[in-house]
């Protein structure tokens, strides 16, 4: 005869199901935030979740996403001290989440001094070249993103579909045929 066993509702919470709902919770409230832009409220809630251990990369993530859709580089920058603090590595992934909160925000200028200012550091990816060349497209600047579409090729990337995408959107945007646009060496 099988054992009947008691739905984990009425036993209370399991070892460790509070502190995944506590993370879930804090997650959520950065979310909302950063949606609303009450950073103070952000920075405290980062800090709190850091003192009590429920920090994770999307906390960061997060973060990032919502001050560069501000347009607060400063602050966006600091998410990366804030990492540090708590002993997060910040890498490849982290990096491009960056350049694409900052391309999503038409921020192509501030996107491509970053990646600058990082490729020493961190050695760009396919992702990393779509997602700057997404940022031109997106402001128009198909000068800009016919420089990082070559770079992208000099640096032994063959483009994905995405980047084709992109940079044919930008074209479209940007009211040029393929055939006007000099910018690109195929």
């Amino acid at each position: 005869m099988p054992t009947v066993r008691p739905t984990d509702s009425l036993n209370g919470p399991q070892p460790g199901q509070a502190s995944r709902t506590t993370a879930l919770l804090g997650t959520r409230c950065l979310v909302f935030s950063g949606k609303t832009r009450q950073f103070e409220t952000m920075v405290s809630l980062l800090q709190e979740m850091g003192k009590d251990g429920y920090l994770s990369m999307e906390s960061f993530k997060i973060s990032i996403k919502a001050f560069a859709a501000a347009r607060e580089m400063k602050k966006c920058m600091g998410i990366f001290k804030l990492m540090k603090l708590y002993d997060f590595q910040a890498g490849l992934e982290t990096f491009n989440c960056l350049i694409d909160a900052l391309a999503k925000a038409k921020l192509g200028k501030e996107a491509q001094e970053l990646f600058d200012r990082m490729k020493g550091q961190f050695h760009p990816d396919l992702r990393t070249y779509t997602v700057l060349l997404y940022g031109f497209c997106k402001i128009k600047n198909l000068a800009e993103a016919g420089r990082v579409w070559n770079d992208m090729l000099d640096s032994g990337f063959i483009p994905d579909v995405v980047a084709h995408n992109a940079m044919l959107e930008g074209l479209i945007r940007g009211h040029q045929g393929l055939k006007e646009s000099s910018c690109l060496s195929l």
